[in-house]
C-alpha cells in the first residue's frame, strides 16, 4: 500500500492542469462569441443607421423639391395679382374718365342768365336729362349744391373733399333722387382714394337702398372691381354673376363679364 500513494499524487496535479486548459478553452470560446454579439449587434445599428441616412437624404431632396414648387406658386400668384391690379386700375381709371364726364352739370340748366326776362309763369321748361340734373331736386337748391360741389371736386382730383360734399348730401338727403348718384361717385372718391373699404361700403348703401336705380348695374360692377382689389375672387365673382343676371344687357354687364373671365 506504500508503495501505491506516490502514484496517486502524481495524477491529481496532471488533472488539475487539464482541467485549468479545459476552462481557459472554454472563456477563449465564450469570449469570441461575445466579440461576434457585439460585432452583430453594431453591424446591425451600422446598417440601421444607413438606412435612415438614406430616408434623411430622400426627406431632404423631397423637401428641396416642394420649397422649389412652393416659390413657383408663390411667384405666380404674385404675378397674376399683379396683372389683375393693372387690369383693374386701366378699369378704374376710365370708369373715373366717364364718371368724371357724367359728373358735369348738363348744359342748359341755367337757362335764365342775369339780365333776361322771365319766361311766362305758364310755361315749363324741362332740364335736360342727365345724372346731374335730375327730374326732382331738393327743395331751396341748397342740397344740389353740395352735389354739384361734390361733382366739381371729383373732376378736379380732389377726391377727399368730394367724399366730404357727397357725405352731406346723403346724409341731409338720403331720399332724393341723387342720393343713388351721391354714392356711386362717393364710392369711386373712396376707390381713387385707394380706401377700399370705404369705397365698397358705398357702392353696397347704393344697392341695398336703391334697388330699381338705374346706378345700381354700375354699382355693382364698381364693387366687383373693389372687392378683387381686396384679393376677395369669391365675393367679387358672386358680384358680377349678380350683375350679369340682374343686367344682362347693360355696359356695366358686359364689361363684368370681361372681368369675370379675368377673375376665373
Amino acid at each position: 500500500m506504500a508503495l501505491c500513494l506516490p502514484q496517486v499524487e502524481a495524477a491529481e496535479p496532471a488533472r488539475v492542469d487539464a482541467a485549468g486548459v479545459e476552462a481557459s478553452r472554454m472563456r477563449d470560446r465564450l469570449d469570441r462569441l461575445e466579440a461576434q454579439l457585439q460585432n452583430q449587434g453594431l453591424l446591425g445599428l451600422l446598417a440601421r443607421l444607413e438606412e435612415n441616412k438614406s430616408d434623411i437624404a430622400r426627406l431632404r431632396g423631397a423637401l428641396e423639391e416642394f420649397s422649389h414648387q412652393l416659390k413657383l406658386v408663390e411667384q405666380r400668384q404674385k404675378d397674376y395679382y399683379q396683372d389683375l391690379d393693372q387690369r383693374l386700375k386701366a378699369l378704374d381709371a376710365r370708369q373715373g374718365t366717364l364718371a368724371a364726364q357724367l359728373a358735369k352739370p348738363a348744359e342748359g340748366l341755367n337757362l335764365q342768365p342775369a339780365g333776361t326776362i322771365k319766361p311766362p309763369a305758364q310755361a315749363v321748361i324741362a332740364p335736360v336729362a342727365s345724372e346731374a340734373a335730375p327730374a326732382q331736386t331738393p327743395a331751396g337748391g341748397e342740397g344740389m349744391a353740395f352735389y354739384e360741389k361734390g361733382s366739381t371736386l371729383f373732376k378736379r382730383g380732389k377726391y377727399s373733399e368730394a367724399v366730404t360734399a357727397f357725405e352731406q348730401y346723403v346724409k341731409d338727403y338720403p331720399d332724393s333722387d341723387l342720393a343713388a348718384n351721391a354714392l356711386y361717385w362717393l364710392g369711386l372718391s373712396y376707390l381713387a382714394m385707394e380706401d377700399f373699404k370705404q369705397a365698397a361700403e358705398a357702392q353696397q348703401r347704393l344697392i341695398k337702398n336703391f334697388p330699381k336705380h338705374d346706378k345700381r348695374a354700375d354699382a355693382m360692377l364698381s364693387l366687383a372691381r373693389v372687392q378683387a382689389r381686396l384679393k376677395q375672387n369669391v365675393l367679387a365673382r358672386e358680384t358680377l354673376d349678380q350683375l350679369i343676371a340682374q343686367y344682362p344687357k347693360s355696359k356695366a354687364a358686359g364689361t363684368g363679364r370681361k372681368l369675370r373671365a379675368i377673375l376665373d
